[in-house]
């Protein structure tokens, strides 16, 4: 008898659990379906998440400089001078060389916020302009060139 209790119990909890991820499908293409309606870009978590990876992890940091160099430019032939940056020629070897005294998981880290930072100066300049964001991003950047970056 008490087997049979546990079994109908389960199978009553299933049932519930399907009928709510059910309404929760329902609710969710809804709400895409009024966003787009909107015209407004819809992006499921794994979307956004694969996003952030094809952007921050996959890619090297002489990869995000090759993609992002041009446009940068594009946007202020000067930015560098204009902002007294000194972008050593091979960034990656340069941090590489920079950091590896501190170890493979902080040169990482060095790595990752560099290609995170270098984004950014594009994206702050010429993609969503914000003046005060674009001087922090500058300032944090320059504390990588010149080895004096805090992991945090």
């Amino acid at each position: 008898m008490g087997n049979a209790r546990l079994v109908k119990k389960q199978a009553k909890k299933q049932v519930l659990e399907t009928l709510r991820r059910e309404q929760v499908a329902k609710v969710a293409d809804s709400i895409k379906k009024f966003a787009q309606d909107e015209g407004l870009q819809v992006v499921d978590a794994r979307d956004f998440f694969k996003g952030i990876e094809e952007l921050y992890l996959k890619p090297s940091l002489t990869q995000v400089v090759e993609e992002e160099m041009p446009q940068l430019l594009k946007a202020d032939p000067n930015f560098f001078k204009t902002y007294g940056i000194n972008l050593p020629e091979n960034l990656e070897t340069y941090l590489s060389d920079l950091y590896s005294s501190r170890g493979k998981s902080y040169l990482r880290s060095v790595l990752h916020s560099a290609k995170v930072r270098f984004r950014h100066l594009h994206f702050h300049l010429a993609e969503h302009p914000d003046r005060k964001e674009l001087y922090n991003t500058i300032r944090e950047f320059k504390k990588i060139l010149d080895g004096k970056y805090i992991r945090t």
